[in-house]
């Protein structure tokens, strides 16, 4: 004999209520600490993200930006170290590690993108000051050719000293609170470190410049007013009729300084450039102006070394220099090839094949880093890619300049009588460009370089 249980509906039913009502009671504990999370709703709702992307487009001061970031770092730290990851909370085990792992990531994200843009707003201030600093002292220490210049000489170096430096200062002091921040929260690169020593080594310089400054303007005046109180004397004579007198001294006096100041000043601008060219910035070295000035250095100085066989100070002076030119012209065949302009990343990786190691440029590559690679053995085939490369750069600057031709042409469309439909008006001008750029293109594309811009050229 079988037996079979039945449990009526009713006591079903009865159960069924008891248990849904149990675990709504039960629920009501999650429920509660999830509403613990409610104060990082900008968070779960992307809102934050906006709310930063309008802070960045704004103008703050260093005060309030650093306090973002700590208000972003202080969040992080809350929901990371103070949450609990899992929780006992009556029939229920709540796991919140995921939650609480996705909005601390989220709460550092942003953090960093204020840090990010804290940075770059950092290295391009540093950058600005540093060109800054360059253009004063290349003004500073010029030489004057005559008394109005030497008057704006005067006018802009004191202005400089008493307005533009103060406000520097104040931007230094900005870059170095900023330092001191970043320091903390991200890492810099060598080229980064090189720039932000810059800016400061620049500062420290600038006394010296200013002072080296009057001391050209002392000089510069005395001359001036020695020649002009002659000229001035001449010019009374002359209007009173008399004979003009002469000074056989102040030509000869001239004649045998003038070669010592054409000395001081090739040397001034030569030590000047070589640094910029050695260790400046390498996409702005320009190797067809480093041949001609070199070249012009080298001729004068040979000039100058004739005139000083009397003088062996001055003979050693222009010796050593033009020692120093002709080793620096000896690398120019070099200069020409990698800071050619027309080089692209195909010839940067054959003339690295060649080498046997990389060879194309970085943020903080410089003329100088180059050079100490000794890469004079492979000049000869290097020399192949940069001609190949200055052919192709010419071919894609006619193909950019045609292009930009069309930008400013304009299709009129005039109403054909009362058709409805519109005709091309004022084709001449269209048609005697379209013209113009069909033989170009011919050309162009029977030229043996137009390999890598024959897709467009179609």
């Amino acid at each position: 004999m079988n037996l079979k249980p039945i449990i009526l509906n009713e006591i079903l039913e009865r159960h069924k209520k008891a248990v849904k009502e149990e675990i709504a009671k039960e629920s009501q504990a999650p429920i509660e600490h999830l509403k613990l999370y409610d104060k990082y709703s900008d968070l779960i709702t992307k809102q934050a993200d906006q709310d930063v992307e309008q802070f960045l487009s704004e103008e703050h001061t260093f005060e309030e930006v650093t306090g973002e970031v700590a208000r972003y770092q202080n969040l992080r730290d809350e929901i990371q170290f103070n949450s609990r990851k899992c929780i006992h909370l009556g029939m229920f085990e709540l796991h919140c590690d995921e939650l609480i792992r996705s909005l601390s990531k989220r709460a550092d994200a942003l953090c960093n993108r204020i840090v990010a843009k804290m940075f770059k707003d950092h290295q391009d201030l540093n950058q600005r000051l540093c060109d800054e600093f360059e253009k004063i002292a290349e003004k500073a220490l010029s030489t004057p050719s005559n008394t109005h210049e030497l008057m704006e000489f005067k006018a802009y170096i004191e202005k400089v000293e008493t307005v533009d430096m103060l406000e520097m200062e104040q931007k230094l002091i900005d870059a170095k609170n900023y330092l001191a921040f970043l320091i903390e929260c991200t890492n810099f690169s060598p080229v980064d470190i090189r720039l932000n020593n810059s800016v400061f080594q620049w500062y420290g310089r600038m006394g010296e410049i200013f002072e080296e400054h009057r001391k050209i303007v002392k000089d510069k005046t005395e001359q001036f007013q020695e020649g002009l109180k002659i000229d001035q004397f001449n010019a009374e004579e002359e209007a009173y009729g008399w004979p003009t007198s002469q000074y056989p001294q102040r030509k000869k006096i001239q004649d045998t300084l003038n070669p010592y100041l054409r000395l001081y000043d090739m040397t001034v601008e030569f030590n000047t450039k070589y640094r910029n060219w050695m260790d400046g910035i390498f996409t702005k070295v320009n190797p067809d102006q480093v041949d001609l000035d070199v070249g012009n250095y080298w001729r004068g100085l040979y000039k100058l070394e004739k005139t000083f066989h009397d003088s062996p100070n001055a003979l050693f002076v222009t010796t050593r220099i033009k020692a120093k030119v002709e080793e620096f012209k000896e690398h120019i065949p070099l200069i020409q090839v990698i800071c050619n302009p027309g080089l692209q990343d195909r010839h940067w990786e054959a003339m690295s094949e060649i080498a046997g190691f990389p060879l194309k440029p970085s943020e903080d590559s410089t003329v100088s880093s180059y050079l100490e690679m000794h890469l004079e053995q492979f000049l000869e085939k290097f020399e192949t890619i940069s001609e190949t490369a200055s052919k192709e750069h010419s071919l894609e600057k006619a193909m950019v300049k045609m292009i930009s031709e069309w930008d400013g042409m304009e299709f009129v469309l005039l109403s054909y009588r009362e058709t409805g439909t519109y005709i091309l008006s004022a084709v001449d001008d269209i048609q005697m460009l379209l013209d113009d750029h069909i033989v170009k293109t011919q050309t162009m594309r029977g030229s043996p370089f137009i390999k890598p811009y024959e897709k467009k050229m179609r």
